[in-house]
C-alpha cells in the first residue's frame, strides 16, 4: 500500500510541476526518504493538488480559446515548418546531387518488353504504341492489353498491326488493370518489362535511363519515369509544378530506395515482380503498394529524372477523383507497410512541412480578413460588398509588407520546382507559377488530401468493392498472385488475339472519325509526345 501512494504521490507531483502548480506541503511525506504520514495527511495534500492542476488545466483552456494564442501557435509553426522543410530541402537536393554522380553507362540495345494496359483510351493508345517503336528502334516486344473498352481501342489497336509487329490480348470481361497485368506480364520475353499507360508517350531518353539503372544495380527491382502534363491549361500547368516537386522527394531517396512508383511508366525486372507475387488486388494504387512491397522484400526501387509526357486530368471534377485515389491509396500503403517508411520518414516529414508552411502563410496572408462576410454580401448588396471591399483593400494596405512578404518568402522556397521547367529564356516566366500554386493549388490539394487520408483509413477498417483499383471493375480475387491466362495462346505470326473480329460497324465509325494522335507514327507539337522530354 505504501509503495502505491509513493507512486502517485510522485505522478502528481510530476505533473503539477508541468503544469507550473505548487506541490502542497506533506506531498513528500510519501517519498522514501520522507518519515512516516497518515493517510489522511496524504489525501489532503492529494486534493491540494488536484485543484490546481484543475484551475491551470481551465486557465490554459481559457488560453487558447483567445486569437492570440492562435495567432502565437500559427507563428511558431510557420517557423518550425519552414525551418524543417528548409533542411530536409537541402538534404534531398545533396541525395539527388549524388545520385546523379552515380556512374552509368548507357545501356546497348538491351531487349525489353512493354506491356500497355488499354480501357477506353481509343484517342490516344496509337500514340502510345507509335512511340514505343520509336524508342525502340532496334525492335521491342510489345502486348497491348484491350480490357473490354466500349470504345473504338481494340479497332485503333488493330490498325497499329499494319505498321508494327505487335501482340493483342483481348479480355472476354473488364478485369482491372492490376489484373490485366498479373497475367500478361508473365507472357513477356525478356527480363525486364515495361508498364506503359495508354495515355502515356514514351521516348528514348527515359527509356535509356530506366534500363541504365536497371543495368547497374541487380537489386533493383523496379524503376519508374514521372510525368509531364501532355494537355494544356490551367490545372496541367498546376500539376506540373506538383509532379516536378513529386520528382524531386521520391527521386532523393534513389540512394536508398524509393517508396513509389509512377504507375504510368514502370520497369519491372520479372524476378522481382514474380518474387513479390505480382500487383496486389485490394490496393487502392496498386503502383505505390508494388513499391512498398518491393521494399519489404529487399528489393530497391528507383526513379528516373527522365520524364515522359502524359495526360493528366484537366477538369476539376478529374483532378478531385485522381488525388482523393491517390491519397487514400498512400494512406492505405503507409498503414499496411508501416515497418517500410518508418525506417525514411523524410519523404513523409518533407511533404508535412511544407503543407504546414503553405497553409500557415495563407492564414497569416488574411488574418483578421472576414473574407466570407464580404463574400456574403454579394447575394445581399451589391453597394455593401464593393464598400466592404474597399474596407478589405484599406486592412491590406495597413499590413501589406507584413503579409505579402511572408507570403512571397514561402513562394520563393517553392521555385525549386519550377526550375526543371525551365528549358530556354522565354521559359524564365514560368517562375510566377509559385504564386498561384503556393496559395491557391496546394492548399486545395492539400484539403483534398484530408478527404483522401480519411477515405484510405476507412478501406482499412471497411473496405469496399468500389476502392479496388480498376478500371471498372476487379472481378478478381484479392490475394495479388500472378495466374497466367489459359486464353492467350500465341500463333506463329507472332500476334495473340481472342478470335473477335473488328465488325463492321466499328470500321465505318473509325473511317468517318478519320483522325488519330499517331496516324503517322511521329510526333507532332499538338499531340501526345508534343516535344521530347529531355530534362536538364
Amino acid at each position: 500500500m505504501r509503495r502505491t501512494l509513493t507512486a502517485v504521490a510522485l505522478a502528481l507531483s510530476l505533473t503539477g510541476r508541468l503544469l507550473n502548480a505548487d506541490v502542497p506541503a506533506g506531498m513528500s511525506a510519501l517519498s522514501p526518504s520522507g518519515g512516516e504520514a497518515s493517510e489522511a495527511g496524504f489525501l489532503t495534500a492529494v486534493d491540494g493538488l488536484v485543484d490546481q492542476v484543475a484551475e491551470t488545466f481551465d486557465s490554459a483552456v481559457e488560453e487558447m480559446g483567445s486569437l492570440s494564442f492562435w495567432k502565437s501557435l500559427l507563428l511558431t509553426t510557420r517557423k518550425w515548418s519552414g525551418g524543417i522543410f528548409i533542411l530536409l530541402m537541402a538534404w534531398m537536393l545533396l541525395l539527388t546531387y549524388l545520385d546523379s554522380r552515380h556512374p552509368r553507362r548507357p545501356p546497348p540495345d538491351i531487349p525489353v518488353s512493354v506491356v500497355i494496359p488499354c480501357y477506353n483510351d481509343a484517342a490516344s493508345v496509337q500514340t502510345a504504341i507509335a512511340s514505343v517503336f520509336k524508342a525502340c528502334p532496334y525492335g521491342a516486344d510489345l502486348i497491348v492489353v484491350n480490357d473490354h473498352s466500349s470504345d473504338d481501342s481494340l479497332a485503333r489497336i488493330r490498325e497499329m498491326t499494319a505498321r508494327h509487329a505487335f501482340r493483342i490480348v483481348d479480355n472476354t470481361e473488364n478485369k482491372g488493370k492490376a489484373r490485366s497485368l498479373n497475367e500478361v506480364v508473365p507472357l513477356a520475353r525478356h527480363d525486364f518489362v515495361l508498364c506503359l499507360d495508354a495515355d502515356t508517350c514514351l521516348n528514348r531518353n527515359a527509356l535509356s535511363d530506366m534500363l541504365a539503372r536497371m543495368r547497374a544495380d541487380n537489386r533493383l527491382g523496379a524503376v519508374s519515369a514521372p510525368y509531364r502534363p501532355a494537355n494544356r491549361g490551367f490545372l496541367p500547368l498546376m500539376q506540373g509544378v506538383e509532379y516536378s516537386m513529386l520528382l524531386l522527394t521520391q527521386g532523393a531517396h534513389n540512394i536508398t530506395s524509393a517508396m513509389a512508383l509512377w504507375g504510368g511508366s514502370m520497369m519491372l525486372r520479372k524476378a522481382a515482380f514474380e518474387d513479390v507475387g505480382g500487383f496486389r488486388l485490394d490496393a487502392i494504387t496498386e503502383d505505390v503498394d508494388m513499391a512498398f512491397r518491393m521494399n519489404r522484400r529487399k528489393w530497391r526501387v528507383e526513379q528516373s529524372f527522365r520524364p515522359v509526357r502524359s495526360l493528366v486530368p484537366s477538369s476539376l471534377r478529374g483532378w478531385i477523383r485522381q488525388k482523393l485515389r491517390w491519397t487514400s491509396g498512400g494512406t492505405q500503403c503507409y498503414f499496411r507497410h508501416f515497418r517500410v517508411w518508418i525506417r525514411n520518414p523524410i519523404q513523409l516529414f518533407f511533404i508535412l512541412s511544407y503543407s504546414l508552411l503553405i497553409v500557415s502563410s495563407v492564414f497569416d496572408c488574411f488574418d483578421g480578413v472576414d473574407l466570407v462576410g464580404s463574400a456574403s454580401l454579394i447575394w445581399d448588396d451589391t453597394l455593401a460588398f464593393w464598400r466592404n471591399f474597399a474596407n478589405l483593400c484599406t486592412a491590406f494596405e495597413a499590413d501589406a509588407l507584413r503579409r505579402f512578404g511572408s507570403v512571397l518568402l514561402c513562394c520563393s522556397l517553392s521555385c525549386i520546382y519550377i526550375l526543371p521547367l525551365i528549358r530556354r529564356p522565354r521559359d524564365i516566366f514560368r517562375l510566377l507559377l509559385v504564386i498561384p500554386f503556393s496559395i491557391l493549388y496546394f492548399p486545395a490539394y492539400i484539403i483534398v488530401s484530408l478527404f483522401g487520408t480519411a477515405i484510405g483509413v476507412r478501406s482499412l477498417l471497411f473496405p469496399k468493392a468500389r476502392d479496388v483499383r480498376g478500371w471498372n471493375t476487379d472481378s478478381g480475387a484479392a490475394d495479388g498472385t500472378c495466374v497466367p491466362s489459359d486464353e492467350f495462346r500465341p500463333r506463329h505470326t507472332g500476334l495473340v488475339s481472342s478470335g473477335k473480329e473488328e465488325s463492321r460497324g466499328a470500321r465505318i465509325r473509325n473511317e468517318r472519325r478519320g483522325h488519330s494522335m499517331a496516324e503517322s507514327g511521329q510526333a507532332n507539337e499538338s499531340g501526345l509526345c508534343g516535344r521530347d522530354t529531355e530534362t536538364r
